[in-house]
């Protein structure tokens, strides 16, 4: 482990028009104390030759190959082949302000933090320009691992997401990410927070996030069993890891989240899949329900869309 330098670790699989965008953004930061482990998911495109190519015109930058295995396998590969202080993970489309790095390891210094995290801004679906987030001091703040818990619960967002976040390298293990498609970093996003005795912030949107079309995110996917297990699998784990620890609180707070995913969802689903969820909904919402921790408007919300189901009306 090599101090006060940061291991940038970049999966990449498939992104050949994004690709450079994204590693100069890097390679130019203010920050220069960094190594960009670049990894090359067996793309089949050009990647593997770019990074090469970046390899050889800065000396901070490793590029590796591998055989197909997807992002968590590649993060997995990035992170055991890497030896800085400090972790971040990059999207290979997306990209970062240059002084990325320079603030998030600022604040992880000045706050004695073990995760520090920032905003996001994207691109609009047609590439005429991007979205920019609305000021909001409530991003800034420094908190424990149940209070940044609370706020990934009510706001996933910028959160439940392995990008826009600079961690230390003692909170992340080998082989940390599982090999599934959806939610992989959300699966273990509470694992790593309960290894932080401290979680700090900025409203700073310093992270441009891609909406690519045909990406895992942008592709409209289908409602059955198999696709909506794999959706809400990281929320039913956090809640019976909060049941095991007796965490009502949390528990709850997760309920309401489980729920308002499965909301949301409830229209796309097949009639196998509705059946399949219809009963653990109502074992999340009684739950939830008779615990503290959400407000009783919350409470209600969920209750409503409970009789929507029993009487097979259409959710929103």
């Amino acid at each position: 482990m090599k101090r006060d330098l940061i291991s940038v670790i970049v999966p990449i699989y498939n992104v050949e028009q994004y690709l450079d965008e994204c590693i100069r953004s890097i390679v130019n930061q203010t920050y220069k104390d960094i190594e960009i482990i670049l990894v090359d998911d067996g793309s089949p495109d050009n990647c593997g030759e770019k990074i090469d190519h970046w390899a050889k015109k800065d000396e901070r930058v490793i590029a590796l190959h591998k055989k197909n295995g997807g992002l968590g396998d590649s993060r997995n590969y990035g992170f055991a082949h890497s030896t800085g202080e400090y972790i971040a993970f990059i999207d290979s489309d997306d990209f970062v302000d240059n002084k990325y790095f320079e603030k998030l390891l600022t604040l992880l210094k000045q706050e004695d933090a073990d995760m520090a995290g920032c905003r996001f801004f994207r691109n609009n679906i047609d590439n005429k320009g991007y979205r920019y987030p609305y000021p909001n001091e409530k991003y800034r703040f420094v908190g424990d691992k149940e209070y940044f818990l609370e706020r990934l619960y009510n706001d996933f967002g910028v959160f439940c997401v392995a990008w826009g976040k600079l961690y230390k390298r003692s909170i992340i293990t080998e082989n940390m990410y599982p090999k599934v498609k959806i939610s992989e970093d959300a699966l273990i996003i509470r694992e790593l927070a309960y290894r932080c005795n401290k979680i700090a912030y900025i409203p700073d949107a310093l992270y441009m996030y891609r909406d690519r079309p045909n990406s895992i995110m942008t592709v409209q996917r289908k409602g059955t069993l198999e696709n909506e297990k794999q959706v809400v699998m990281w929320l039913e784990r956090d809640i019976d890891f909060y049941k095991g620890i007796h965490n009502n609180k949390l528990q709850a707070i997760a309920e309401k989240a489980y729920c308002y995913v499965l909301a949301n969802d409830w229209n796309k689903l097949d009639r196998e899949c509705q059946k399949y969820f219809q009963s653990r909904y109502f074992k999340a919402l009684v739950h939830m329900i008779f615990n503290s921790g959400n407000r009783f408007a919350v409470k209600c919300k969920y209750m409503l869309l409970a009789f929507k189901i029993i009487f097979r009306i259409n959710a929103w």
